[in-house]
């Protein structure tokens, strides 16, 4: 999704799903998994060969990801992806303001957090945008085509780097996510959230 422009020397998951994200591992960069259920581990190891034959280095770590990450104080990422937004209920507590100075801390300098935003009836971009504004950082999105094994999708990315933010507007055909334009969204913190403002109307009538 980035091509180079972000060092990638470790990875971080939060969500492990089928553990593809494990493939992305080498003998010097390892993969660390953050999975609040133990049926999706054993789903992934059952069904799925992803951890099995990762190239590298593979942990795993059951529990809230948010209790995970603050016991484990020094562990440093390039790369945090958060993948937990694909069903029909979004874990408002993975994707607020104070989450994100969380997941600031455990990134290494240029680092950067790549949210999976698939969900056919939320639209999390204007969640992100105003999360970007509050902690001074930089978003954007990109949708992926099916091209092969891989599936169409949504990718968000927020970084502090504004030299290599620039570079994946300018080069990868990244999208800005302007927190202008959801000016009327409220910042998400810990104690606020809400979905209303973010339903996929037009979706959601569907299934009715």
């Amino acid at each position: 999704l980035t091509k180079g422009i972000f060092n990638v020397n470790s990875i971080g998951g939060i969500g492990l799903g089928a553990g593809t994200i494990a493939m992305y591992s080498r003998g010097d960069v390892p993969v660390d998994f953050y999975e609040l259920d133990p049926d999706v581990v054993d789903l992934a190891k059952k069904y799925f060969g992803y951890l099995s034959l990762a190239p590298g280095a593979v942990n795993i770590y059951l529990g809230d990801a948010r209790v995970s990450l603050k016991a484990r104080q020094g562990t440093m990422y390039d790369v945090l992806i958060v993948d937990a937004f694909g069903g029909d209920s979004i874990p408002t507590h993975l994707v607020n303001a104070d989450v994100a100075n969380l997941y600031k801390e455990h990134l290494r300098d240029g680092g950067v957090i790549l949210f999976h935003i698939p969900n056919r009836y939320f639209d999390l971009k204007p969640v992100l945008a105003q999360i970007a504004k509050e902690t001074n950082a930089y978003a954007a999105y990109k949708a992926t085509g099916d091209e092969g094994l891989t599936m169409r999708t949504v990718w968000a990315i927020i970084t502090w780097d504004q030299q290599k933010y620039i570079k994946l507007l300018t080069q990868e055909n990244w999208q800005m996510i302007d927190a202008n334009q959801y000016a009327t969204i409220r910042l998400w913190k810990d104690d606020y959230s809400t979905i209303l403002p973010i339903i996929r109307w037009d979706q959601l009538k569907d299934t009715f």
